[in-house]
């Protein structure tokens, strides 16, 4: 038994395993989580007459049993922050889930749940502000923003998950998940900011996509991305064409034959050559979505 143990070091040596130095390194990567949570976030959360509610819907999308913080809590005023809030942000059940996080997935749970929770929030907060003034500040945004760029940015160092976030929304996935390896799913979100329903269908569709393992599945995929672009092509052009008709004659050397989307890409100044490619696969896409219908 005592000579099987140099073969286990060894083992460990070549495969870099060390739970001491893995555990270390864990903690410092939880501790840079929560420094940015605590600066950009403590304020809003810890808020005298909002902390109540947004620690107990935490633990509700968590799947916990809501506990009443740990001391008796008054406003008392931070000179450090300059602002007025109930507690230490290290009491609250936000900085004991993200404190126990053991690994990637643990911890990408908790920050999906946090970030559900603020953009419940902020969309009560930017209705009653719209109620009450014509001109909403839209403060909150100044504070989300900053906290989605420096966790998307912490996370994306140490390799832990990957962040998109369209308007107040933030999705959280794996870390070199397939569809975001380029970027392209990003960029496909932020150009749906001015659309939201249709940016939820897209997601949802590649949920679908994501966990699709066989032809029927993908097929539905391809149906239901097919009734997207034309719902999106309905939206940004005010008509109600279907879509074989609306990436008609998106290429035409007499203006008056061109389509509504074709004088919309022309009007947006995207050049001859993009347009003709545009049309190309347009149409190779409705050739190949019509044979799984």
């Amino acid at each position: 038994m005592s000579n099987s143990w140099p073969k286990i070091k060894s083992f460990n040596k070549v495969w870099k395993i060390d739970n001491e130095q893995e555990e270390d390194k864990w903690n410092k990567i939880i501790n840079k989580f929560i420094g940015v949570i605590d600066k950009h976030l403590t304020n809003y959360w810890c808020e005298c007459q909002r902390i109540n509610k947004l620690e107990q819907r935490f633990c509700t999308f968590m799947g916990l049993e809501y506990k009443e913080l740990e001391e008796e809590f008054e406003e008392f005023y931070d000179p450090h922050r300059d602002s007025y809030t109930a507690c230490d942000f290290q009491i609250t059940n936000l900085y004991k889930q993200i404190k126990s996080a053991q690994n990637k997935k643990c911890l990408a749970t908790v920050l999906q749940c946090m970030f559900v929770v603020l953009e419940e929030e902020i969309k009560l907060e930017i209705e009653l502000e719209e109620k009450l003034s014509p001109f909403p500040t839209g403060l909150t945004e100044l504070t989300f923003t900053p906290l989605y760029e420096e966790i998307k940015a912490l996370a994306e160092l140490h390799q832990c998950f990957s962040l998109t976030k369209v308007e107040n929304s933030v999705t959280i996935y794996p870390y070199g998940f397939p569809l975001l390896d380029e970027q392209v799913i990003n960029k496909t979100l932020e150009g749906l900011e001015d659309y939201p329903y249709i940016s939820e269908k897209f997601k949802h569709i590649l949920t679908i996509y994501q966990s699709a393992d066989s032809p029927h599945e993908y097929s539905d995929v391809i149906t239901n991305l097919h009734k997207l672009i034309e719902m999106l092509f309905k939206t940004i052009l005010n008509n109600q064409l279907s879509f074989e008709k609306q990436i008609k004659n998106i290429i035409n050397e007499d203006d008056r034959l061109l389509s509504e989307l074709g004088k919309f890409l022309k009007e947006a100044k995207i050049s001859t050559y993009l347009r003709t490619m545009i049309s190309y696969i347009f149409d190779k896409y409705k050739d190949y979505s019509n044979d799984f219908k």
